[in-house]
């Protein structure tokens, strides 16, 4: 873990005085943090060449609330996914991505081959959440990026309520979410 923070690590001590202050703990899956009712659990997950990648789990009064990180579909989203109130998890739509092959060729090709190894399509998101019992789940990091208009939104997660029975949502950027 603390090799993929090096780069950041080492920024900051060039640029902020205090910076030797930087208090760093090796953690991978298991609990970081349990404070006033408040437990956070880091767990890793598998987004290709680029691990160590974490997701996080966090329970606050039979509250759980569960955030994937960048990940292909694995164990562990599963396991620390269950029961959760809300799922946030990031996705690709294969459809879209064939479509915008189909336009720009082999270069895009290449990229999206990539993306798909190291991240989770729309409908292994619907399996993850059917399986773990999620209640809702929010779509992020959306591959290829998409605009904000419910018609395209619709198409995006097109075939995940034959396959999960919960809440879908297109995440977007300052959401809320209320229980």
């Amino acid at each position: 873990m603390h090799e993929s923070l090096e780069m950041d690590i080492k920024d900051r001590k060039t640029f902020y005085e205090d910076s030797n202050k930087i208090i760093y703990h090796e953690s991978m899956d298991g609990l970081i943090f349990n404070k006033d009712n408040l437990e956070i659990n880091v767990f890793t997950v598998d987004h290709g060449d680029f691990n160590p990648s974490v997701g996080f789990r966090f329970s606050f009064k039979n509250t759980i609330i569960v955030f994937s990180g960048d990940t292909a579909p694995c164990d562990n989203i599963i396991k620390y996914s269950k029961n959760a109130e809300l799922l946030i998890h990031e996705s690709y739509n294969t459809k879209w991505i064939e479509h915008t092959e189909s336009i720009y060729g082999k270069s895009a090709s290449k990229v999206f081959k990539d993306a798909k190894n190291k991240h989770t399509s729309t409908l292994e998101a619907a399996e993850i959440a059917e399986t773990s019992n999620a209640k809702h789940l929010v779509l992020t990091h959306h591959i290829p990026s998409i605009a904000p208009i419910f018609s395209l939104e619709r198409d995006y997660i097109s075939g995940m309520s034959k396959i999960y029975s919960g809440k879908i949502t297109m995440g977007r950027d300052l959401m809320m979410f209320y229980k």
